[in-house]
């Protein structure tokens, strides 16, 4: 084992195997490079007019910006030396890191989520969400905005969750957005604009990479797309993303950016589509997998589909 000092002036190749749709768009641009952030498990790289991209090994499941590299050991990229100072050069097939880490582009697979837009049964959609708010009251969620499951779909029993302060800056804008899903869903919309200021307080609210409320909306939008209904989610994008823009990181908007166009991580595409469908045990599999996404951003994003089929439900109980 060479020391990390040693180890970085290598050269190594990594096949790229799989990309998502976006990281390909992006690659096909004769656009510069450069690396955006670097964590443990990848690093983001972001090119001259703003398009990035997520470099990572095969152990992290698809995504619209990632791209997926056969490496046959574990990788810190941390300790192996790669920061935001670190040189790119991409000539259409190659992408070299410092001279050092080489990233080949041929035969690559573009993963893109399945389309579920014709699969739902509201009927078993009620009885699923059931069991995702007992697996988030399982979990005791207490982090990001993951515990509003618990409150969106409350008993008469009051929910154990407990009402943190981010729970508090965000659950007033949650209700007023359900109020607008309901509304669309009914035939009777109320307006976007009406919920121009919610949809400000929810962007950035949070700490992280990724703030709760930006996956919280992505997860919103996310949905929409898979109930067929990319009109809702066009609407909501069209106020959302010119604040995200400025309110936001890059990497945080790039991901909401995707989520316009229904697109988010392949996991939280499968929990959505486990939802329409009585095998149990399948939705509280791949709920485990979301509890690896990001600190709390997988259960962010859920508090947005449970939310969207909360707006639905309510509807078609009237």
């Amino acid at each position: 084992m060479y020391p990390a000092t040693d180890r970085i002036r290598q050269t190594i190749r990594y096949p790229v195997q799989l990309a998502g749709s976006y990281a390909c768009r992006a690659l096909e641009s004769n656009f510069s490079w450069k690396v955006l952030a670097v964590f443990k498990q990848g690093f983001y790289c972001q090119n001259r007019v703003g398009d990035l991209i997520f470099i990572a090994s095969l152990s992290i499941r698809p995504g619209p910006l990632n791209i997926l590299c056969r490496v046959p050991d574990p990788v810190n990229w941390v300790e192996e030396g790669l920061t935001p100072e670190s040189a790119v050069d991409f000539d259409g097939e190659t992408i070299r890191i410092d001279n050092c880490f080489v990233f080949t582009c041929q035969n690559v697979r573009q993963w893109q989520p399945k389309d579920i837009s014709k699969e739902w049964a509201l009927d078993v959609i009620a009885e699923r969400i059931s069991v995702l708010s007992a697996e988030a009251h399982n979990r005791e969620l207490s982090d990001g905005l993951g515990p509003l499951i618990l409150f969106l779909f409350r008993t008469e029993q009051r929910p154990t969750a407990i009402m943190t302060h981010l729970i508090k800056m965000a659950w007033g804008s949650a209700e007023r957005l359900s109020e607008w899903l309901s509304s669309e869903f009914s035939g009777r919309p109320i307006g976007i604009s009406a919920i121009r200021n919610e949809i400000r307080t929810l962007i950035g609210l949070g700490p992280g990479l990724t703030p709760a409320g930006d996956d919280f909306l992505g997860g919103i939008l996310i949905t929409l797309y898979a109930l067929g209904r990319e009109d809702l989610s066009q609407k909501l994008a069209h106020y959302l993303l010119p604040m995200a823009r400025v309110r936001t990181g890059k990497i945080s908007f790039a991901h909401l950016l995707c989520a316009s166009q229904g697109q988010g991580h392949d996991a939280l595409h499968q929990t959505i589509s486990m939802l329409s469908v009585k095998r149990e045990t399948r939705l509280r599999a791949i709920l485990r997998t979301m509890d690896t996404v990001g600190h709390t951003s997988g259960w962010d994003a859920l508090a947005g589909v449970a939310l969207v089929f909360k707006s639905l439900l309510a509807v078609k109980e009237k």
